[in-house]
């Protein structure tokens, strides 16, 4: 998809082109759709590049998934559905850099100046040759890029928007965590310590299907927490770092994510305000499975029930959660089932 802007620029009508391909950073041209391809790469974070690796990951869950363990659906969420307002929402300092204008400019001014000539009308040519009018704007080439620089700052918030948009029509997110214990998540995911949570083996391949190196999708990623809200130049940008960094108010959840694009949903459900993609997945990936403390008796019932009779899922094991007695702690005990 491209997002357009365009202006009269002096004597010329200038263009500004946002290509939106899915998850990667796009060209910004003049008259011109040559991607841009200069890289900037933050912070590689995926457990595929870290060899010999392996963890525990974790997943809260209401009690209203246990159809989890009957269907194998797991949900990929769009972005804009979390809870947190910045979520792959880098500030979007500026399109492009004035090293990206000027080199941009100086690749396409001469062929700018000429089609320009060329849609002069006869009466115009008659008063001035195409040797005078390229002369002319040569000498002037300053004035064209200061206004192309101010064009481009006066698109930043389309831009920005456009890059917005394109991640949270497309992307979907399995958020995961190393912590089974963390009781703001068993309060904020899990509906106050009623529903569980699910641990998946990340040595699992379900969780390594990248389709080749450069492939932004399909294996787990790390989240990094910073201070600071990051920056980006959108012609320099290539890669998914940068989107996968979030406030360190947030560090106590210790996130794994998994990207998949939502077109590929093996099943969508219509709901207000976002549609639920779900995402099958290999019960296989299952490795045990931990009650919430406040769980009712029909809920457990239900989960051992959908455990018990789902051939596939003879190999996990199933805990109790408990409060300690003298700690602001929780407690395991394993079910026999």
């Amino acid at each position: 998809m491209w997002a357009r802007c365009s202006g009269r620029l002096g004597a010329f009508h200038i263009t500004i082109v946002v290509k939106r391909t899915g998850f990667r950073s796009a060209a910004f041209v003049a008259e011109c759709h040559k991607p841009c391809t200069a890289a900037t790469c933050l912070l590689p974070r995926s457990l595929d590049a870290i060899e010999g690796l392996s963890m525990a990951l974790y997943k809260y869950l209401s009690e209203e998934r246990i159809t989890i363990f009957e269907d194998g659906l797991i949900r990929f969420t769009q972005p804009r559905a979390f809870n947190d307002p910045f979520e792959f929402r880098p500030h979007l300092e500026k399109v492009a850099d004035d090293e990206y204008i000027e080199k941009t400019l100086e690749e396409m001014f001469e062929g700018l100046v000429k089609e320009r000539y060329a849609s002069l009308s006869p009466e115009e040519r008659s008063r001035i040759s195409e040797y005078e009018f390229c002369g002319y704007w040569i000498t002037n080439k300053h004035v064209v890029l200061g206004e192309i620089r101010s064009h481009v700052k006066e698109f930043r918030p389309i831009a920005e928007n456009s890059m917005y948009e394109g991640i949270e029509e497309n992307i979907g997110v399995l958020s995961l965590t190393e912590c089974p214990e963390n009781l703001l998540m068993w309060a904020h995911y899990s509906n106050s310590h009623q529903g569980f949570v699910v641990e998946f083996d990340d040595a699992s391949p379900y969780f390594s299907r990248r389709l080749s190196d450069n492939d932004e999708l399909r294996h787990l990623r790390k989240v990094c927490y910073e201070v600071d809200r990051p920056k980006i130049t959108l012609t320099n940008l290539e890669g998914f770092d940068v989107f996968l960094v979030k406030g360190d108010s947030w560090k106590y959840e210790k996130e794994w994510r998994m990207l998949l694009p939502l077109n590929e949903a093996d099943l969508i459900v219509d709901s207000n305000p976002y549609n639920i993609h779900l995402f099958k997945m290999p019960y296989e990936s299952i490795k045990s499975v931990y009650i919430g403390c406040r769980a009712t008796d029909r809920t457990k019932k239900e989960l051992l029930s959908s455990i018990v009779n789902n051939e596939n899922l003879k190999h996990i094991k199933v805990f109790q959660t408990s409060v300690s007695s003298n700690e602001f702690n929780l407690e395991f005990e394993q079910v026999c089932i």
